[in-house]
């Protein structure tokens, strides 16, 4: 994939074993899993804000829950710092009732095995990629991605504006028997901007519907 632009010559190139664009939970958990998997390899996190805002995706389920908390090892932070919660709970109410305190309440009687969790996820974005540069990431941030040029089985770059000047950086090397090149995990949005995809719309019509499934056991 190449954009349809002139690139504004470089004033610096590197290379990195990977190049992950986005430094939110999916590319500093990647940063951090190829870390734990192939120690000492150069990962490059490109990051476009200098503070991680707020975003969909702060109330977790039990899947993603186990990914951080067992996997990623944060669960002392997110016990810690975030909201458990432990599943469905409902408050029933009538003509009588005046305050949540009254009112008739259903859920579960025992913690749960594996919690979820209401994230602040600005914060939360912060950590998880604190601790893939404390594991041996790179991170550089502000990076505005100018281009990202792909080539099967040849060097991956990367172009980008950070302060005043502009840097290529390239992604290459085999590592346990696969080549990891350059992860975009800056976001879908991001993604069909550059490859021109994204359309603008007048209006948009969302549902959203979220479930669980409840037995008893």
């Amino acid at each position: 994939m190449e954009a349809n632009i002139t690139l504004p010559e470089s004033d610096h190139t590197d290379s990195y074993d990977v190049v992950i664009m986005g430094g939110a939970l999916s590319g500093a958990a990647t940063a951090t899993l190829l870390l734990r998997q192939n120690p000492g390899i150069r990962i490059l996190i490109l990051e476009k804000s200098m503070k991680l805002s707020r975003r969909v995706g702060e109330a977790t389920v039990e899947v993603s829950a186990y990914f951080m908390g067992r996997v990623l090892g944060l669960t002392q932070y997110l016990n810690e710092s975030h909201l458990a919660k432990q599943g469905l709970r409902f408050w029933f109410t009538n003509g009588e009732v005046k305050t949540l305190a009254e009112a008739s309440e259903l859920g579960p009687l025992y913690q749960v095995r594996v919690p979820s969790y209401q994230l602040d996820r600005a914060a939360f974005d912060e950590e998880v990629l604190r601790r893939a540069g404390a594991a041996g990431a790179e991170i550089l941030r502000p990076a505005t991605i100018i281009d990202v040029r792909l080539q099967p089985g040849k060097e991956q770059t990367v172009t980008f504006r950070n302060g005043d000047g502009t840097r290529t950086v390239r992604a290459q090397g085999r590592l346990v028997e696969k080549q990891y090149r350059t992860s975009d995990c800056s976001g879908l949005v991001e993604m069909e901007r550059r490859q021109g995809l994204g359309q603008p719309r007048a209006s948009r019509e969302i549902s959203l519907v979220v479930a669980r499934s409840l037995c008893d056991t």
